[in-house]
């Protein structure tokens, strides 16, 4: 058994592996090893991978005979790694290479089984600090905490193996989008001891070609997604807490996606209806108070459905991130 285990799903990834390889083999700390998946890439990422076996023991590859998307690879890392704790990283994206040494640090300190950093977003050239931990009133997030804010990204985060072992919780393969909703905040709500910390510790590259930024028609995924991770909540108990969830996933992110989409007008007012059915005061939503203003604007223009400025919106939000 090591520490920590990094999985890497991979596919089509040769032109930024070698990138992430380096910063992951370069860690201070030493007790890990790098498991990496690749889900049937055409290109030459599985012969790269096997040029760094060659010098470094603690990788392991693992190849995906056809293409299965990104949670069955991430499935896979989970139920093979001999880490105590699992740490995710995007083939175009990379780590510091203190982030070990940051998380191992911060385990010992709190006894924590789920910790969750911050992140650059990074462009050719420069890079923008996203400090998403200071949402969090303290260092131990609260229950409530957990299912209102966690962000669902898999990455930025060291979560005990034994939280998805003995809560069987895996990537749903059926979706390709949204599919860590129901994973990490419902991971961080079901561990003993989640914290957050300061440090910025991974660098999330604007890959406009990747497939959190291509265009789809599809999209019940948001709603699958987020009755998953409803199921495994105290509904009743929590009601504010997923009411403002849904609005992050459901409205904010839904209607966004659509909009970037160039959905059917009638089918956007239409999702704008349904959503004040279900949850007719979500205005009031005491978390709001703490969400981006910029969201808030976007939220309420939608509520009024004034589509002519959330177009506008979206358009520089694609502008801006793909």
């Amino acid at each position: 058994m090591v520490r920590f285990s990094f999985i890497v799903p991979v596919y089509n990834a040769e032109k930024y592996l070698k990138r992430c390889l380096d910063a992951l083999l370069k860690q201070s700390f030493k007790d890990f090893e790098v498991i990496l998946i690749d889900d049937g890439s055409k290109d030459n990422s599985v012969n790269i991978i096997k040029e760094y076996q060659e010098k470094n023991k603690n990788i392991v590859l693992y190849e995906n005979k056809e293409n299965k998307g990104v949670s069955y690879s991430r499935n896979v890392g989970i139920q093979n790694a001999q880490g105590e704790y699992l740490v995710f990283c995007d083939a175009d994206d990379w780590y510091a290479e203190n982030t070990l040494e940051i998380f191992d640090k911060a385990i010992i300190k709190y006894d924590s089984d789920f910790v969750v950093a911050n992140y650059y977003v990074a462009y050719e050239g420069k890079k923008i600090e996203i400090n998403m931990t200071k949402i969090f009133e303290r260092t131990e997030i609260t229950k409530q905490e957990c299912i209102a804010y966690m962000q669902s990204s898999s990455v930025t985060k060291a979560i005990k193996r034994e939280l998805f072992i003995q809560n069987s919780i895996s990537y749903p393969i059926n979706v390709r989008r949204c599919e860590e909703l129901s994973v990490i905040p419902v991971l961080a709500y079901k561990s003993q001891k989640p914290i957050c910390i300061p440090d910025v510790v991974y660098y999330y590259y604007q890959n406009k070609n990747s497939a959190s930024n291509t265009k789809v028609k599809d999209y019940s995924f948001f709603d699958v997604t987020f009755n998953e991770f409803k199921k495994e909540l105290d509904n009743n108990y929590y009601q504010v807490e997923v009411e403002f969830r849904a609005i992050e996933q459901l409205f904010y992110s839904k209607l966004l996606v659509m909009l970037k989409s160039k959905a059917d007008k009638k089918a956007i007012v239409q999702e704008i209806e349904n959503f004040k059915i279900a949850y007719p005061n979500f205005l009031k939503n005491q978390y709001l108070k703490n969400y981006n203003k910029a969201k808030i604007i976007f939220i309420k223009v939608l509520n009024y459905k004034m589509l002519f400025l959330a177009k506008l919106f979206a358009r520089i939000h694609e502008k801006l991130t793909g």
